[in-house]
């Protein structure tokens, strides 16, 4: 054989392995992908998103008062509604869209207006809960003081 054909050959593939350790390298510096400063905002921005919506969240249950459906449920609650009641008048006012439906548990007609309008959109197959609710609600309770009494001798 020739050595300069044998030292051309070698040359050439030095050549080739040359060019493809440049290429490799340029591939792998030019190969795009997320690097971490590029996530960086946009999870950060996610967290202090999320921050925001549960300090809301805790804010809006800190305090019963803080708004008009959890004083509406402190107010049921205190009256002496059971569960299904609550549930019951609290569907009444979110179907009627009350601003304010702590005012069912206060004035007789706003309540009496609010339920019939209620009972005309659904039918009244629920009068008879309402009527139930509504005497718990404004029927003044019987005095304890004749149940209490001695019994004469």
């Amino acid at each position: 054989m020739n050595p300069l054909l044998l030292l051309a050959q070698a040359t050439r593939l030095e050549r080739v392995r040359a060019l493809r350790e440049t290429l490799r390298h340029e591939v792998e510096v030019t190969r795009p992908g997320w690097e971490p400063w590029v996530l960086l905002p946009a999870v950060l921005f996610v967290l202090g998103w999320l921050l925001w919506r549960f300090g809301r969240r805790m804010k809006q249950f800190a305090d019963p008062g803080a708004g008009p459906f959890p004083l509406f449920r402190s107010g049921m609650r205190a009256a002496g509604l059971g569960f299904p009641e609550r549930r019951f008048l609290a569907q009444i006012a979110r179907q009627q869209r009350l601003e304010h439906p702590a005012a069912l548990l206060l004035a007789s007609d706003h309540f009496n207006a609010t339920t019939e309008a209620w009972l005309r959109q659904k039918g009244s197959g629920s009068r008879k809960r309402v009527e139930r609710i509504r005497d718990r609600l404004f029927t003044p309770a019987k005095p304890a003081a004749a149940a209490t009494a001695a019994p004469a001798n």
